[in-house]
């Protein structure tokens, strides 16, 4: 019992051992109610039974029955032998011998009842000390969780955002090739009315070599655009590299 109390109660911090401290705590203060009890058992040969505490003990009527019962017992042979009035030597030795042997039984009861008074004034600070640690390390223990609470919580609204942004990034993708395609074949298209504008002009007031030429470009031109090939260098490097 006395190992089990003599243990380090200024650690207040959460223990980072597989069991927290307090667990010894607990065990330290069942040791002392143990041992009080086994006080009992010596004194009065009686068994308080394995599961009472001290304070199921002073409650136990039957338990505190039976003690008076044997202290009685001793008073009861004294008054029978009074009321026959056989107080001869040997009865008087008889009596001696009794009140001797009753005598020493207060004094074993007193002896031991010192013992648990003494154990009380210097075990009972420590039991409320052990307490004590107890209550702090459940603090300690119930700021951690709710800080971690706080941390699942921040991480549940992050993956939520990240989540969002998946949504995005992949709807995005999805309609990125369609959207460059039609800028593409737009742009195509401005170019071949231009051309077409321009060969306009040449015909009216070019030369006959100018005006082939012109209508070859465009020719050219026209198959660029109508050509169904969004994949060589030129798509790419007109849309996404642009």
């Amino acid at each position: 019992l006395k190992r089990k109390m003599n243990m380090n109660k200024n650690n207040t911090k959460l223990s980072t051992r597989a069991l927290p401290s307090f667990i010894d705590y607990f065990n330290g203060i069942y040791g002392f109610a143990t041992g009080i009890k086994d006080i009992m058992n010596m004194i009065f040969k009686t068994d308080t039974g394995g599961d009472l505490t001290l304070d199921e003990i002073l409650k136990n009527q039957q338990l505190l029955n039976d003690i008076s019962g044997k202290l009685d017992g001793v008073n009861g042979s004294l008054n029978d032998l009074i009321a026959q009035g056989n107080l001869n030597t040997e009865l008087s030795k008889e009596i001696l011998k009794i009140a001797n042997e009753q005598n020493q039984v207060l004094n074993d009861v007193n002896n031991k009842l010192d013992a648990i008074n003494t154990m009380l004034r210097v075990y009972l600070p420590k039991i409320t000390s052990m307490l004590s640690d107890v209550m702090k390390q459940n603090y300690a223990l119930s700021l951690q969780i709710e800080y971690l609470s706080k941390q699942l919580q921040e991480i549940s609204d992050k993956l939520d955002i990240i989540n969002v942004n998946v949504l995005i990034n992949s709807t995005l993708t999805e309609i990125t090739p369609a959207y460059q395609r039609i800028k593409y074949v737009n742009e195509k298209f401005e170019e071949l009315t231009f051309a077409t504008e321009t060969s306009s002009k040449v015909k009216k007031d070019g030369s006959p070599a100018d005006i082939l030429d012109e209508l070859t470009e465009l020719t050219e031109l026209a198959k660029s655009v109508t050509k169904n090939d969004v994949d060589g260098f030129e798509f790419y490097l007109n849309t996404f590299h642009v």
